[in-house]
């Protein structure tokens, strides 16, 4: 007989994992555990300091802000033809006729009698309805003799500008435009006749 040796709980240099490992029982191979082995728990997280947590919600606030404002934002007047002769009624109803050739398709080709910045109150009586980027609008004067502003509007990159203005009297007599807008504009029908 062969003498027995015995073997150490432990090996001094062995992991004490591996020393459970070589107390179990030797398994049948194929052999699934019950019970998987513990995992090692990750480190508790550290919070976050004060500061940082502050600006975040600060930035959250900014965010939330900028997207309201964004959203409920008025829509640019000169989308259409109704809103840029309301931008031209106010403009020259405030003697700012530099703010009416600002509205102007082409601002250097046209001039701007000086006596349009003493026409009064101006209204928008009618616009036309919108044609293939073109639109007639009439605004009346209060000044006297009455006359009407007749404004020959057109859609330029999505923003609607005046190409001709025009003085029309109310008697249907040509007006000061190249292109004859008094004959036929919106809201004055009548007199075209």
């Amino acid at each position: 007989m062969s003498p027995k040796v015995s073997r150490p709980d432990r090996m001094p240099d062995e992991d004490p994992q591996d020393a459970d490992e070589a107390d179990a029982p030797a398994l049948p191979p194929g052999h699934v555990p019950l019970r998987p082995r513990p995992r090692p728990k990750p480190a508790p997280r550290k919070s976050l300091p004060l500061w940082s947590k502050i600006g975040g919600y600060v930035l959250l606030l900014a965010v939330t802000v900028g997207v309201i404002w964004y959203i409920g934002r008025p829509a640019d007047p000169r989308s259409s033809a109704q809103g840029t002769a309301e931008l031209v009624a106010t403009a020259l109803s405030g003697s700012d006729t530099g703010a009416f050739k600002s509205y102007l398709c082409h601002p250097d080709d046209l001039t701007v009698p000086d006596e349009w910045g003493q026409l009064g109150e101006l209204k928008v009586l009618e616009v036309s309805a919108e044609h293939e980027g073109v639109a007639t609008a009439t605004l009346t004067v209060s000044h006297q003799p009455p006359t009407d502003l007749v404004l020959l509007l057109r859609d330029q990159d999505d923003s609607w500008c005046v190409v001709a203005p025009s003085l029309c009297p109310l008697d249907g007599s040509p007006g000061s435009a190249p292109v004859d807008l008094c004959g036929d504009r919106p809201g004055r029908d009548a007199l075209a006749q």
